[in-house]
C-alpha cells in the first residue's frame, strides 16, 4: 500500500483508558507499517507517543463549543493536509465536524462508548465502532466494525516473582478483577454478589474515587481475604498467577482486559456488556448490572479448577492469540483508509 498520511485527533485531557491506549497503539502501528503518522493531543499525553510517530500538542482543554478551539483544529489541519483525519471520541468528533477539512481528507470517526446520540458524526465518511452492538446505533451508512486488538504481553519470566510469593499460602481460586475504581466498572456489584462461601481470593488492581465506597462494603460485609491493591504494572504475572478474571461493568465498549485474560490464558467470566457479548459465549455472561445474576455465576464457576475452566474456554484463548491482535486491528483500519481514498479518487474522475 502507498504510504499515507495519516492525523488521529484525541480530545481527552490526562486521563489513561482504553480509547487512548488505542489511539497510541494504532499510531503506533501505523507508522511500523510506513505511514506517516501524526496523533494531535493534550501535552500530557507527549511521554505515551511512540518514537515512530509525531506527536503534535494541542489545547484540547477549551470547551467543544468554543470557536477558538475549531479555529485553531482548522488552522493545524489546513497546514498539515493529510489525507485521512480520524477522530476519537465525542468531543473531537464535535470539534472536527465544526472546523472543517481541506478538499480531498477523508474524514473518520472512532466511537468508543455508549452514547445517547451522534449527530457529530453526520459528515464524516466512515464511522468506526469497536463492536457490533454500539454500530447498530450509529445512524450513519458507513458503519465499520473494528474490535480492539492488543501486542500480546510476554508471560512472567519464571512463575516465581513478587506476585506468586504474595499469593502463596492464599486460598484459592485467586479471582482477578482489574481497572478503574469508577462506578461504570461494576466493582460494587461484585463486591456485593462475591459469595459468602466462598473460600477463593478476589484482587481488585486498578485506583480511582470509587476506593471508599469499595472498602466499605468490604468491611460491611465482613469480607476476608478480598483486597484492592491499587493500579499494577506487572498485570500479565498476576494474570498467569490467578485462575478466573471477572469483568463486572455496567457497560463497556470493547474491554481491553477481555482481550490481555484471553490471550494470557486465563479464563473469563463478564457482564453481557459490549464487546464481552460477542466474545463470551452465553454460559460465561450475565447481566450488566444484576447482583443476584453475578452472584449465581460466582458460584457456579468457583466450583471448578483453573485447567477445567481453561478446557471450557481454550477456543477463546485461540481467538484471542490469533485475531484480536494489534497487527489485525490496523490491518483492518489500514484497508477501511484505502478504500475511502479509492472513494475519492472515482468522485474526482467522475466530476
Amino acid at each position: 500500500m502507498d504510504r499515507l498520511s495519516i492525523v488521529y485527533l484525541l480530545a481527552t485531557g490526562g486521563g489513561w483508558g482504553g480509547m487512548e491506549r488505542h489511539v497510541f497503539d494504532l499510531a503506533c502501528q501505523m507508522a511500523r507499517l510506513g505511514h506517516d503518522t501524526r496523533v494531535v493531543a493534550h501535552e500530557t499525553y507527549r511521554g505515551h507517543c511512540p518514537p515512530e510517530a509525531c506527536f503534535i500538542p494541542f489545547d484540547w482543554e477549551r470547551n467543544r463549543w468554543n470557536p477558538m478551539l475549531w479555529m485553531d483544529l482548522r488552522r493545524l489541519l489546513f497546514s498539515l493536509r493529510p489525507q485521512i483525519v480520524h477522530a476519537h471520541g465525542g468531543k473531537a468528533a464535535y470539534a472536527l465536524g465544526w472546523a472543517g477539512w481541506p478538499a480531498g481528507t477523508r474524514v473518520v470517526g472512532s466511537v468508543h462508548g455508549t452514547k445517547s446520540q451522534h449527530r457529530a458524526y453526520r459528515r464524516f465518511h466512515a464511522v468506526v465502532a469497536v463492536s457490533r452492538q454500539m454500530a447498530i446505533a450509529i445512524p450513519q451508512p458507513n458503519v465499520r466494525v473494528i474490535h480492539n486488538g492488543i501486542e500480546p504481553r510476554p508471560a512472567a519470566s519464571d512463575g516465581v516473582g513478587k506476585v506468586a510469593a504474595w499469593l502463596d499460602g492464599k486460598p484459592r481460586p485467586i479471582v482477578l478483577a482489574v481497572g478503574r475504581l469508577a462506578p461504570v466498572k461494576g466493582f460494587d456489584i461484585l463486591l456485593e454478589a462475591w459469595p459468602e462461601s466462598s473460600k477463593g481470593t478476589l484482587v481488585l488492581l486498578g485506583e480511582g474515587p470509587e476506593r471508599g465506597r469499595l472498602e466499605a462494603i468490604v468491611r460491611r460485609r465482613g469480607l476476608s481475604c478480598r483486597y484492592l491493591l491499587g493500579h499494577r504494572l506487572d498485570l500479565r504475572e498476576w494474570m498467569d498467577q490467578a485462575d478466573l478474571m471477572v469483568i463486572s461493568s455496567r457497560r463497556e465498549g470493547f474491554p481491553y482486559v477481555l482481550i490481555e485474560a484471553l490471550q494470557a490464558g486465563l479464563p473469563v467470566v463478564s457482564s453481557a456488556v459490549s464487546g464481552a457479548s460477542e466474545i463470551l459465549p452465553g454460559e460465561w455472561l450475565v447481566p450488566a448490572r444484576s447482583v443476584s445474576e453475578m452472584n449465581r455465576m460466582l458460584a457456579w464457576v468457583l466450583q471448578f479448577d483453573k485447567p477445567e475452566l481453561a478446557t471450557r474456554q481454550g477456543g477463546l484463548f485461540e481467538y484471542a492469540r490469533t485475531t484480536l491482535t494489534l497487527k489485525g486491528m490496523a490491518t483492518e483500519m489500514e484497508r477501511l483508509y484505502a478504500e475511502l481514498l479509492t472513494d475519492r479518487g472515482q468522485e474526482e474522475r467522475c466530476r
